[in-house]
């Protein structure tokens, strides 16, 4: 489908050489882990991590326990199938606090959209990517993400950020 969130991602990270290790921060359904599990054949793990809480999405809409446990196991039983992705089911900042500085060659930040969450994975994530990895998030379309990514980023002048479709964004570490 068109309309996946990451989709306009595979060019970039597919550009990296190497055994590559990911990390996609909000699963949900699991479809973006899934493209890149099917699209970029070098990636030896992508960490899929979401611990499915319960929430008021940025929209409005009021997304509960019940209705997140079953996007959960549709979400566990899509990516079953692919030995190279782990499903984490952890907070993001807990899960990206357990991992080595330049360890991971890509990032696709798409859980929590609040200006506080965004920031926060972009200040946890930052420092976990190689240099030359793919540091990527979702809905950049949103002032709360704009905000943070912006804020982030004001201190690198130099830094160039990539938008592609589905309001997804880039910047090459």
């Amino acid at each position: 489908p068109q309309n996946i969130s990451g989709r306009g991602l595979v060019d970039p990270i597919k550009k990296l050489q190497g055994d590559l290790i990911g990390v996609e921060v909000g699963v949900c359904n699991g479809v973006t882990s899934e493209l890149y599990a099917q699209e970029i054949p070098n990636i030896k793990k992508l960490y899929a991590v979401d611990n499915y809480p319960a929430f008021v999405d940025w929209d409005g809409t009021r997304v509960t326990e019940e209705r997140q446990t079953e996007t959960m196991r549709r979400c566990k039983e899509r990516l079953a199938k692919y030995s190279n992705v782990e499903f984490v089911y952890q907070s993001s900042v807990e899960f990206g606090e357990s991992l080595e500085d330049d360890s991971i060659d890509f990032v696709f930040i798409d859980g929590d959209h609040s200006y506080e969450a965004t920031l926060k994975d972009i200040q946890t994530y930052w420092p976990k990517v190689k240099s030359g990895g793919v540091f990527a998030g979702h809905d950049i379309n949103l002032t709360t993400v704009t905000k943070a990514v912006e804020e982030f980023f004001r201190e690198n002048p130099n830094t160039k950020i990539h938008t592609v479709e589905n309001n997804a964004w880039y910047i090459i570490k």
